[in-house]
């Protein structure tokens, strides 16, 4: 004879699998994590959140009409924040990088359509 399931029992279930599930949101997979940096990033969710808040507003502006010239900008100094941010050794450090950034990445001006939706850190 089986027995049913209750309702009760099916929610503690759900419960668990969500709360085993990694809590993070990286812009990357946290599985290949290889640097100290990266290992980082996975292992405080601040940071996590902060590194896919980051990503999605320079993905949005990559998408915008910003002009050639503001395209390299923004892609160059993409590239020099990545530099600074891999020299940090704190997690303050790190914070303080992406607090910046985020702040930085969307103050492009817009030539035509619209804006895109970037967010505030906090």
């Amino acid at each position: 004879m089986t027995k049913a399931i209750s309702p009760l029992h099916l929610l503690l279930c759900a419960a668990l699998v969500m709360l085993a599930a990694p809590l993070s949101a990286a812009s990357f997979d946290c599985s290949r994590a290889e640097t100290r940096i990266e290992q980082t990033i996975c292992a405080v969710p601040e940071l996590s959140y902060l590194d896919e808040l980051m990503a999605n507003n320079y993905w949005a502006m990559r998408g915008a009409n910003i002009g050639d010239g503001a395209m390299e900008d923004l892609m160059s100094t993409q590239r020099q924040w990545l530099s600074r941010r891999d020299q940090c050794k704190d997690v303050d450090c790190l914070l303080d990088q992406y607090l910046q950034r985020i702040d930085q990445i969307c103050i492009y001006p817009v030539l035509t359509g619209a804006f895109p939706d970037c967010r505030e850190a906090y």
